[in-house]
């Protein structure tokens, strides 16, 4: 609308430290502020007619002919009364601190080498949300502010996460066969207090406090073979976790991750074929007003999920040159297929989800990844294009041929950057996406179907020192 606009603020503050007492020692102590604020202003719901009922604009621009006496005043074919059109602050500040060590050890025998790392991280994390809601009229298709409202007054809380963790990995290289077992342990204590939308003081009076600690073992393990110097193998097998946040009956999110694969390096050529399969226990979604919920952040329970697939990416320099320029034409592929399902039924309040019968398709998971790329480096300037395909997604459950206004649009995009080394410290770029202007949907949430990225141009600076 008129008035939407999202204004947003980031600053990042990281100090390491590095000590090596002894050849096969090291220790790596890194601490960590992130601050990040933003207010996404946007226009939320409609209220048209006598009944004081209101319409969200998810609803409306799902149906625009529904919803027609909506849909004539946030266009501007007609005038409406005082506060017809309500917009949303939703301001929040987040942050994100903590301090964490890494010990590194290493010693090797006549065949054999021992490498250990064990970590220890202390994080919390906070946010704050502090919401509020302006009223406007439509007068001759501008909008007014009839009614503003109290900071405060809308969702009014803050959830904050404490968190200790510690791991330990262990490599070891027989030979041509490296392996790798590790466990990582997590302890989280989660907290959230909810202040409500009548104490924008937040003097207490109406408190509501949840909170949940969960703890568990991650373990993993990494199996590599070496046939010869150019060709190697790799198994992997690993837990994945996710903690389960405030919503009651949410459980974690758990899964066993497995892969297998081979890689092929030698000269120029580089080439790697890796499987996977990913086999949730339980699955969760997240309430989150971009994805067209409530914005509330609780989680979901997607109960069990399969996922399979496999990547396959190639690099091969067309032409390598010696000297001070040391040109390369560089040419890449990659090809991802993936298959993802539900393997419960289920319903869920969950937009994307709702009635989930097993066999489902999850959204926004496309079958059909590919991209290709080329260019000319050399020492002081590159040229590089690359041309990315992702294949139709629904965007909601189901199997089957993907019903009329479900789906995302197959997309092809070609993207280019150019850059140049100024000096010793100073590379200059430009780089533009989407260069012939595609237009695709890319999601269907929030508020009905959404375009991807137009042709954009980005001038930048690196500078080193």
């Amino acid at each position: 609308s008129q008035r939407d606009q999202i204004n947003t603020g980031h600053t990042q503050y990281q100090l390491r430290h590095f000590i090596k007492p002894s050849h096969s020692i090291d220790i790596t102590t890194t601490a960590y502020r992130n601050s990040f604020s933003r207010n996404w202003y946007k226009l939320d719901k409609v209220f048209a007619g006598d009944d004081g009922g209101s319409t969200s604009i998810a609803a409306l621009l799902a149906d625009p002919e529904r919803h027609a006496s909506a849909y004539d005043i946030i266009t501007g074919a007609v005038d409406s009364g005082d506060d017809a059109l309500n917009v949303k602050a939703n301001n929040r500040e987040y942050y994100s601190r903590g301090i964490q060590s890494i010990l590194g050890m290493r010693f090797d025998q006549e065949t054999v080498r021992h490498e250990v790392e064990v970590g220890l991280r202390y994080h919390r994390d906070e946010e704050d949300r502090f919401q509020w809601q302006d009223q406007y009229a439509m007068t001759d298709g501008t909008m007014k502010l009839t009614t503003a409202g109290t900071p405060g007054t809308e969702s009014n809380r803050i959830s904050q996460a404490t968190a200790w963790a510690a791991f330990l990995q262990y490599r070891i290289t027989i030979g041509r066969l490296a392996l790798t077992p590790g466990i990582r342990y997590e302890d989280i204590h989660l907290q959230r207090n909810d202040y409500g939308k009548n104490d924008p003081q937040r003097s207490g009076d109406a408190l509501k406090l949840q909170s949940n600690m969960v703890s568990t073992f991650i373990p993993g393990l990494g199996v590599n073979y070496r046939f010869t110097k150019a060709i190697s193998s790799f198994v992997g097998v690993h837990k994945g976790f996710s903690p389960p946040g405030f919503r009651e009956g949410a459980m974690p999110e758990e899964s066993m991750n497995y892969e297998i694969g081979g890689r092929y390096q030698q000269g120029r050529d580089n080439i790697q074929l890796v499987f996977f399969m990913n086999n949730y226990s339980n699955l969760l979604g997240v309430d989150l007003a971009a994805g067209g919920g409530t914005g509330s952040g609780d989680l979901f329970n997607g109960g069990a999920v399969d996922v399979h697939g496999m990547e396959l990416s190639a690099r091969h320099d067309l032409l390598r040159t010696a000297g001070p320029q040391n040109i390369t034409v560089p040419l890449r592929l990659a090809y991802t297929y993936t298959d993802a399902v539900f393997r419960s039924d289920f319903e869920s309040d969950f937009g994307d989800w709702g009635e989930v019968r097993s066999g489902d398709d999850l959204p926004y998971v496309a079958h059909h990844q590919f991209s290709i790329g080329s260019g000319v480096e050399t020492g002081s300037w590159g040229i590089d294009f690359s041309l990315r395909y992702v294949g139709r997604m629904r965007t909601q459950a189901g199997s089957g041929q993907i019903p009329e206004g479900e789906g995302t649009d197959a997309q092809l995009v070609l993207d280019g950057v150019l850059d140049y080394q100024l000096t010793g410290a100073a590379r200059i770029f430009l780089a533009m996406r989407n260069i012939t202007d595609q237009t695709y949907v890319v999601a269907r949430r929030p508020a009905g179907a959404r375009p991807g990225l137009p042709r954009t141009m980005l001038l930048g600076l690196q500078m080193s020192f």
